[in-house]
């Protein structure tokens, strides 16, 4: 049998005690979320994100013409081998540059372009490209993948709890609490809370505390759902 809710932070205790209750609550608060509230979440986690990464490459793409300016400035022969080396056509005597460029200047030449390539983009372009797949699959299907995980999370599935504690999961669990009920948002930011503070042994106490009654009612509420059916 797996170990339950030991996939994140196992070196902290104070964290597995934390993370059931947390996740759990995430769950719960999610399955009575209002649907406008998730959509209008996620729309705006989109657009932030896309004004995110364009903000990074106006910014970046800006550096790197001033960084080529200043190096054109300090090493202008050598560059108009280098670059008329890798791009020909921008010469007005293509085959004299091709002749008088060695093999290094064609290294050179591709090294710059890629580094320029990474630096403009980068991982902000795999970071744009995943939460903007992340909140279009949710909102093209309904919430329907967030209330599976959901679902998956209350029954303990190993699947949902490796998804709900992978790393770009973190920002967006918290941000879409704001769609639930507000008793679920502020047990949530409390438990958050103590976790924080779990270095003082008083709030390391109020968290097992609650944690606990948190889950003897997650019991309870699974009994009564049980016998209703």
């Amino acid at each position: 049998m797996h170990k339950k809710y030991n996939l994140a932070g196992a070196n902290n205790p104070n964290w597995q005690i934390a993370e059931p209750a947390i996740l759990k609550t995430w769950a719960r608060g999610i399955l009575q979320a209002s649907h406008s509230k998730l959509y209008a979440i996620h729309f705006m986690a989109l657009v932030l994100s896309t004004l995110a990464f364009l903000g990074g490459f106006v910014l970046r793409s800006l550096a790197t013409i001033c960084i080529l300016y200043i190096g054109y400035i300090i090493f202008n022969d050598f560059l108009k081998i280098v670059v008329t080396a890798v791009f020909p056509t921008i010469s007005n005597n293509p085959y004299q540059v091709i002749e008088g460029a060695a093999w290094i200047h064609y290294l050179i030449g591709y090294m710059i372009i890629v580094k320029i390539m990474l630096f403009v983009l980068g991982k902000n372009l795999n970071e744009w490209i995943g939460d903007a797949l992340l909140h279009l699959f949710a909102m093209m299907f309904g919430m329907a993948p967030l209330k599976l995980l959901a679902h998956g999370l209350l029954k303990e599935n190993i699947w949902a709890q490796t998804l709900a504690t992978k790393g770009f999961m973190g920002a967006y669990l918290v941000y879409t609490m704001a769609a639930t009920p507000t008793e679920f948002e502020q047990l949530f930011e409390k438990i958050n809370d103590l976790h924080d503070r779990s270095n003082d042994e008083s709030a390391r106490k109020e968290l097992e505390e609650l944690c606990s009654k948190h889950s003897k009612l997650q019991r309870n509420e699974e009994e009564e759902a049980w016998w209703v059916r």
